[in-house]
């Protein structure tokens, strides 16, 4: 594998990302959605991102081979320093240690170069893989949200993680 490279996501990459996406949801564990999607169903998701919540690209030899994503966690100013973290990669680069060395970027951003101070991952309880990698890699089990998201006509459970990081000093 060579060295990764993140870069933040631009519209031309767009496709890429949803196909990823589509992967995932043909798998059935990792999304809530129970059909595959097109750019155009995620152009305004798309559009939501910015220089506080980013999207950013996984290349791997030039290739896009997954896409991680900070989105806002909850439309209120006082949840503007949280985010809820998607991440994907496309299934010929799974178990290549991707997703902690995604996550090890992840950490450096929001440390180094983002005003966020929590991150949320909800995961669905059939996705064992994902429990264990945001395990491995430091956030927390908080708690279910039991039969929560009702997916190709069942009741499903979600699973959330979060992990802290120093919180700024803000002055009023």
């Amino acid at each position: 594998m060579a060295k990764l490279v993140f870069r933040r996501a631009e519209q031309k990459d767009l496709a890429r990302i949803i196909e990823i996406y589509n992967q995932a949801v043909r798998h059935k564990i990792a999304t809530d959605d129970d059909h595959p999607l097109t750019v155009a169903d995620k152009q305004d998701w798309f559009d939501s991102f910015n220089d506080h919540f980013p999207i950013w690209v996984i290349e791997d030899g030039g290739k896009i081979v997954g896409w991680v994503a900070l989105e806002e966690f909850f439309h209120h100013p006082n949840y503007a320093h949280d985010a809820q973290i998607a991440i994907y990669f496309d299934y010929h680069h799974h178990q290549q240690s991707l997703g902690t060395r995604t996550l090890a970027f992840i950490d450096d951003q929001v440390e180094h170069h983002l005003p966020l101070t929590t991150i949320v991952s909800y995961i669905f309880e059939e996705n064992i893989a994902s429990q264990k990698l945001f395990t491995k890699c430091g956030y927390q089990f908080v708690g279910d949200l039991p039969t929560i998201a009702h997916i190709n006509g069942q009741y499903r459970t979600i699973k959330t993680y979060l992990k802290h990081f120093d919180v700024p000093i803000i002055k009023k």
